[in-house]
């Protein structure tokens, strides 16, 4: 078991998807090799706010869709005697079935989530909970990896019952120090204590909501020679000129004729538009009313370069936004 906590603001969720995502992928991930097994994510808290994390962080690292990894939003009662781990392991092993890699992680986001009906704080809920999960993990052949909160003072640990530390063959603490985010290897079974890893995380612009708002929500950025450049990939503000006015006009039309994507290459949850919607949207600045051989040829030209910095993607003649911005907390949805 490895405990990822932190303290409010700070990103823990983000750090677990992103350590699930790779793993499922069989990535590299903080600069290590990763082997790759299948990954179940229990989204304890509900799992509309990951599903779109999850989008986002699939196109930000360009990972395939068809990866390993499956989401359960389920609150499994795992911190009494007669909870629910059997039927955890049996929605587990029912999303695995189809998997033809070795098992690898389960992760309980989060941990007070998964055991409603008993307290943290108390060393025999505790002691439930920490049996109950050894056991789903001998059961599946898989690290179980809990989300958790410190507690009021940060910089005393874990919330609740100092059992979980105890038992525990890893713990992670996710941090932030004005700006700079950090993951801290505070415990390691068989490696060494003290390690940190520096992060960062990355706006992304999933589409337009009805209001024509756009929908954004954050992937994280190692600082390793498998991320983007640190501070991010190249900000809007980076965006200048004619391709600054070709973005904004993108931006218009998906707000206006954009619609779901239906393609099964795009992916889930993505505002796209076809390059035929875009074009009266391009008259006022310019493009649009003149040679369309010429004009086109311009066009795809501020595309390309769009893409290149990974403002937006395409596929065929479909295009949707991803538009990265540094973030701040203020930002994370």
């Amino acid at each position: 078991m490895v405990v990822i906590y932190r303290a409010p603001g700070t990103g823990k969720n983000f750090v677990s998807l992103d350590l699930a995502l790779h793993i499922a992928a069989g990535r590299r991930w903080a600069d290590r090799l990763v082997r790759q097994a299948w990954v179940v994510y229990v989204a304890a808290e509900g799992g509309f706010g990951l599903r779109k994390r999850i989008v986002a962080a699939i196109a930000h690292h360009g990972i395939d869709r068809t990866v390993p990894f499956a989401l359960v939003t389920a609150a499994p009662k795992l911190g009494t005697a007669s909870g629910d781990a059997d039927a955890l392991v049996a929605a587990i092993r029912k999303q695995t079935a189809r998997f033809s890699v070795k098992p690898g992680l389960v992760v309980l986001d989060t941990l007070a989530r998964s055991m409603t009906g008993s307290d943290e704080s108390n060393a025999a809920g505790m002691g439930h909970f920490i049996a109950t999960v050894e056991e789903i993990g001998r059961q599946l052949d898989a690290v179980i990896v809990p989300v958790h909160h410190a507690g009021k003072d940060p910089a005393a640990g874990m919330r609740g019952s100092s059992a979980l530390n105890g038992a525990a063959d890893g713990v992670w603490r996710v941090e932030r120090d004005g700006p700079r985010k950090t993951i801290t290897i505070e415990k390691s079974k068989d490696d060494q204590d003290g390690e940190v890893l520096p992060f960062g995380l990355v706006r992304r612009e999933l589409g337009v909501d009805d209001d024509g708002e756009p929908i954004t929500t954050c992937v994280v950025d190692l600082e390793t020679d498998d991320a983007p450049p640190s501070g991010g990939v190249p900000a809007a503000a980076t965006v200048s000129g004619q391709r600054e006015a070709v973005l904004s006009a993108l931006r218009r039309a998906i707000a206006i004729e954009g619609r779901p994507s239906r393609n099964r290459v795009i992916p889930v949850g993505m505002t796209v538009i076809s390059k035929s919607k875009l074009w009266p949207f391009l008259e006022p600045i310019g493009l649009g009313t003149s040679s369309k051989k010429s004009l086109d040829a311009t066009l795809n030209r501020h595309l390309r370069d769009l893409e290149e910095i990974k403002m937006i993607e395409r596929h065929d003649d479909w295009i949707w936004l991803l538009a990265p911005v540094e973030n701040e907390d203020s930002t994370v949805v």
